[in-house]
């Protein structure tokens, strides 16, 4: 790939035996492959699938991964993060499930398919770690009864204008968004309707000088206040002791949380957690295509039966 400045920097498309385009502000050239291989060799179709199954996911949640990724400029440089994470970890599973000719449930989406699949994808990057909240939103350090808000937030290590989203991809297992040729009844050649959503809070200001004793009752909007959510909810109103803070269960397709994270940021900071989206218990493999499918699926070509300023840093407050 070569860089320069030619007739302004703008050029687009093919010029003689190069292919001309901008990436990041900046004029580039390739080569131009005359005598391509075969676009549908089973390597390739193992990569387009990966590919998609990558592009698929962040289309999906890019209100937040264009800017989860830390020290990345928003947009691109986080686009090209996630896609490069995340295309090493759905081809080494797919690769680890063709190899072992045994399912791992790593999945794939459908060619042309709008909704996503449940794996474990990485979806931000930082050194802001989340000490805090399981993916439920459960305290991982639980408050005593008699301890005050404030003693209780020094030894959590609660740090005013922190911000926890909760991410959630909830899926369908009764509408059908792409079969697979030859799937039948199995579900491991279908992929349902899924839709993205999530749900903010922030750690209030003065949380130090809180002198509110702790009791069975105590509520979670003594420390948090809620902020920007879409279809998943925020339960403030819930027991600091041993309930949880997110809930999505129902809200979407009918299915509860297939598969679920929390990314710790700041109010106005570039600061983000390493934060993997996890597949919850219900998830069986049924919410995409295993790599039986896959050769076939992308072969065929897309036979779609149906469809579906900076959130972490505290814009929605």
């Amino acid at each position: 790939m070569a860089k320069g400045i030619e007739m302004n920097g703008m050029l687009r498309g093919k010029r003689g035996g190069n292919v001309y385009y901008r990436k990041n502000g900046e004029q580039v050239s390739r080569a131009r492959n005359t005598e391509p291989a075969n676009p549908r060799s089973n390597k390739q179709l193992y990569q387009r699938a990966v590919m998609a199954t990558c592009m698929r996911m962040y289309s999906l949640g890019k209100v937040i991964f264009d800017h989860s990724f830390q020290g990345r400029k928003k947009g691109s440089a986080n686009q090209s993060r996630f896609m490069a994470l995340n295309a090493k970890l759905v081809r080494n599973g797919i690769a680890a499930q063709v190899n072992s000719n045994a399912d791992n449930l790593w999945r794939v989406v459908g060619p042309g398919v709008v909704a996503g699949i449940v794996n474990p994808i990485q979806v931000s990057e930082g050194t802001y770690q989340n000490r805090l909240l399981d993916n439920d939103g459960v305290l991982k350090v639980q408050p005593t009864a008699g301890e005050t808000i404030a003693d209780y937030c020094r030894r959590a290590g609660i740090i005013s204008g922190d911000i926890y989203t909760w991410v959630v991809l909830n899926c369908s297992l009764a509408d059908i968004a792409y079969e697979a040729p030859g799937a039948g009844n199995d579900t491991k050649g279908k992929q349902f309707v899924t839709a993205f959503n999530y749900a903010q809070v922030k750690v209030k200001a003065n949380i130090l000088s809180n002198t509110t004793e702790i009791t069975a009752d105590t509520k979670f909007e003594e420390i948090f206040e809620a902020g920007n959510y879409n279809i998943a909810d925020i339960q403030t109103g819930a027991k600091l002791i041993g309930e949880g803070l997110f809930i999505g269960d129902g809200l979407d397709y009918g299915l509860g949380n297939a598969c679920t994270g929390i990314i710790r940021s700041r109010e106005d900071s570039d600061l983000r957690s390493t934060t993997i989206l996890e597949p919850t218990t219900l998830n069986t493999g049924d919410y995409g295509l295993s790599a039986a499918y896959l050769l076939n699926a992308w072969s065929a070509g897309t036979v779609a039966v149906g469809t579906s300023e900076l959130i972490l840093e505290g814009s929605d407050f």
